[in-house]
């Protein structure tokens, strides 16, 4: 299962990655 997955460890990653896309987004409008 995805949930087994995603640990929390992951979790902080995959939302630091988001982050980091939707600041390059806002930068580069």
């Amino acid at each position: 299962m995805i949930r087994d997955w995603l640990t929390p460890d992951k979790i902080k990653v995959i939302n630091s990655i988001d982050s980091w896309e939707n600041a390059v987004r806002l930068a580069a409008e």
